[in-house]
């Protein structure tokens, strides 16, 4: 995959083959998602998002993670004892720098979200 990245990149570019040798880092999550309790401000543990995140846990905090490209998401998250709660995320696209090897194609979003208790 990154080798088909750099290529695409250098193409779109112009870069010619010195980006055949540089090692492009991994795309980080189009979104990615951490939940507080409204009243404590503490993380919420068991997050999940609809539609298709990646959860996964750290201790007390669940991060969700959505895979994919610049463009709009309407999310929905939800932790047992918690109402659920939508939110609306875009993910803006990234311009490559001229001659820059590396792109993902957007810029990823960190939200950080409240929960109330039920």
């Amino acid at each position: 995959m990154k080798i088909v990245l750099i290529a695409l990149v250098c193409s779109l570019l112009g870069c010619g083959l010195d980006c055949l040798n540089i090692a492009c880092e991994a795309c980080p999550p189009a979104v990615s998602v951490v939940a507080t309790d409204a009243r404590t401000g503490e993380p919420v543990a068991g997050l999940s998002l609809n539609p298709n995140a990646q959860c996964s846990s750290d201790g007390p905090t669940t991060q969700c993670n959505v895979s994919g490209a610049a463009g709009t998401f309407d999310l929905v998250a939800s932790a047992p004892g918690y109402a659920d709660q939508s939110f609306h995320v875009v993910v803006p696209e990234d311009d490559p720098v001229a001659g820059a090897c590396c792109s993902c194609g957007y810029v990823g979003q960190a939200v950080t979200i409240t929960l109330d208790p039920l």
